[in-house]
């Protein structure tokens, strides 16, 4: 995501590319794979770690880092709770082939994350 948004901004940078952003929407969460992701709530400007992981198939990452944020947002959660939750969904997911995740997975996370 982080490259389109560069392209889309023409910034040179992922904080100008957020600075450009700012003036067409209200929110926004900018994905940058391993590094993470960069949000903005309409307030305030958080970058969230990235979770490491092996990167096997991230053909889903994506989708399966807007579900979590998505549902995160819905639970009343901060964009920066949402994106850690993302983040740790996605690298999950990355590490194995295919779009789904085990229910070992979904367990630990909602350990992890207290859900």
């Amino acid at each position: 995501m982080f490259i389109v948004i560069i392209t889309v901004t023409e910034a040179d940078s992922l904080d100008a590319a957020a600075e450009a952003l700012k003036q067409y929407a209200k929110t926004f969460a900018i994905t940058d794979g391993a590094s993470g992701a960069l949000t903005f709530d309409g307030n305030a400007t958080r970058q969230s770690i990235g979770v490491p992981a092996t990167a096997i198939d991230t053909n889903v990452a994506g989708d399966r880092f807007a579900g979590a944020f998505l549902y995160a947002i819905t639970l009343g959660r901060d964009y920066s709770w949402a994106a850690n939750l993302a983040n740790e969904c996605a690298a999950r997911v990355v590490a194995r082939f295919g779009p789904r995740l085990d229910r070992s997975d979904f367990d630990n996370i909602k350990a992890k994350f207290r859900i």
